[in-house]
Protein backbone atom coordinates (compact mmCIF):
# COMPACT_ATOMS: atom_id res chain seq x y z
CA UNK A 1 0.00 0.00 0.00
CA UNK A 2 2.85 2.40 0.75
CA UNK A 3 4.30 1.77 -2.70
CA UNK A 4 0.88 2.27 -4.32
CA UNK A 5 0.40 5.57 -2.47
CA UNK A 6 3.84 6.79 -3.51
CA UNK A 7 3.24 5.78 -7.12
CA UNK A 8 -0.05 7.71 -6.98
CA UNK A 9 1.75 10.88 -5.94
CA UNK A 10 1.74 10.80 -2.13
CA UNK A 11 4.41 13.00 -0.55
CA UNK A 12 5.04 10.27 2.02
CA UNK A 13 3.42 7.13 3.42
CA UNK A 14 4.02 4.61 6.20
CA UNK A 15 2.47 1.54 7.76
CA UNK A 16 1.34 1.74 11.38
CA UNK A 17 -0.08 -0.66 13.95
CA UNK A 18 1.01 -3.88 15.61
CA UNK A 19 -0.38 -6.35 13.12
CA UNK A 20 -3.96 -7.61 13.01
CA UNK A 21 -4.62 -5.42 9.97
CA UNK A 22 -3.02 -2.15 11.01
CA UNK A 23 -3.28 0.92 8.85
CA UNK A 24 -1.37 3.01 6.36
CA UNK A 25 -1.04 6.78 6.61
CA UNK A 26 -0.24 8.92 3.57
CA UNK A 27 0.33 12.65 3.15
CA UNK A 28 -1.06 13.86 -0.17
CA UNK A 29 -1.80 17.16 -1.88
CA UNK A 30 -5.35 18.07 -2.88
CA UNK A 31 -4.30 17.59 -6.51
CA UNK A 32 -3.05 14.00 -6.00
CA UNK A 33 -5.80 12.83 -3.64
CA UNK A 34 -7.97 11.17 -6.29
CA UNK A 35 -5.09 9.34 -7.93
CA UNK A 36 -3.69 8.11 -4.60
CA UNK A 37 -7.14 6.88 -3.54
CA UNK A 38 -7.53 5.03 -6.85
CA UNK A 39 -4.07 3.44 -6.54
CA UNK A 40 -4.81 2.29 -2.98
CA UNK A 41 -8.08 0.68 -4.04
CA UNK A 42 -6.36 -1.06 -6.97
CA UNK A 43 -3.71 -2.34 -4.54
CA UNK A 44 -6.42 -3.91 -2.37
CA UNK A 45 -7.05 -1.35 0.37
CA UNK A 46 -10.06 -2.49 2.41
CA UNK A 47 -11.08 1.10 3.16
CA UNK A 48 -9.81 4.60 2.35
CA UNK A 49 -10.54 7.37 4.86
CA UNK A 50 -9.67 10.96 3.91
CA UNK A 51 -9.10 13.69 6.50
CA UNK A 52 -8.22 17.25 5.57
CA UNK A 53 -5.43 18.83 7.62
CA UNK A 54 -5.20 22.62 7.72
Amino acid sequence: LVQAAREGGALGAKMSGAGWGGNMIALVTAESRGRVEMMLRLAGAARVIVTQVR
